[in-house]
């Protein structure tokens, strides 16, 4: 008869086990789809820990394969790097359940270099997506509609005298 309670036991070890497991599932989110979007776990690496970041305005050309820059590059200040590294690492700075069918036209781009290493993130105001290249790899886009407000702030800041950047909304369009 001892046999029956070393089976519930068990049942209920791999029970609070398999519980454990789900709810830390849960709680990570899209940690994973996050890294994949930036370049992966060394871009993810650069963005957090960038000896420089720098930003640039640019230029939407249509047609053009890459917009333009315009005017020289703008350093990015440490504690306002940090913010923007957190938002574009956080899985709730993006939209999740939906896609959008829009052509973006990038106009700031966030330069992160860490050694030889660089990351480069293409922001498009008017439908919200970014894109991240590694070291030159053209990346995926993705709606980053929930942390706008974020990232509005930061070129705002970054571009003070930019009556294009100083109109745009946190709310969005």
């Amino acid at each position: 008869m001892k046999a029956p309670k070393i089976v519930l036991g068990v049942t209920a070890g791999v029970f609070v086990a398999a519980a454990a497991w789900g709810a830390t599932f849960l709680l990570r989110g899209h940690e994973a789809e996050v890294t994949t979007l930036l370049g992966g776990p060394d871009a993810v690496t650069t963005i957090q820990k960038a000896d420089k970041v720098e930003a640039y305005r640019l230029d939407p050309k249509p047609g053009a394969v890459e917009p333009a820059v315009v005017g020289d590059a703008v350093p990015v200040p440490a504690p306002l790097a940090t913010k923007i590294a957190t938002a574009l690492t956080a899985d709730s700075t993006y939209a999740w359940d939906f896609a959008k069918g829009c052509k973006p036209n990038y106009g700031v781009r966030l330069s992160f270099f860490r050694g030889s290493d660089r990351v480069d993130v293409f922001l498009c105001f008017e439908c919200d997506l970014l894109r991240a290249d590694h070291n030159g790899a053209r990346g995926a886009a993705k709606d980053f509609d929930p942390g706008r407000p974020a990232f509005v702030k930061a070129v705002k800041e970054l571009f003070p005298k930019d009556p294009v950047v100083q109109a745009l909304n946190e709310i969005g369009r």
